[in-house]
């Protein structure tokens, strides 16, 4: 919980953050592939999962994610 994650499945990519609840992990808000759950796209090969940080050590990807998407 509060990864900051990279999604690309070869045509898009998003960024979105790792939440729990309802007894699953979900991603947030990954606004191409709508909030799913991780397993989601964990379990597809077409898709590629990163960490790429956090959300308490390196906010400032998602504030440039909201930037790109205000673009």
């Amino acid at each position: 919980e509060g990864d900051i994650i990279k999604i690309d499945d070869d045509e898009d990519a998003d960024v979105g953050t790792v939440k729990y609840s309802s007894g699953m992990f979900w991603v947030l808000p990954a606004t191409l592939f709508d909030d799913c759950a991780l397993c989601e796209f964990t379990e597809c090969p077409d898709y590629k999962v990163e960490v790429i940080g956090n959300i308490y050590e390196h906010p400032e990807l998602l504030e440039a994610e909201e930037q790109n998407d205000n673009t």
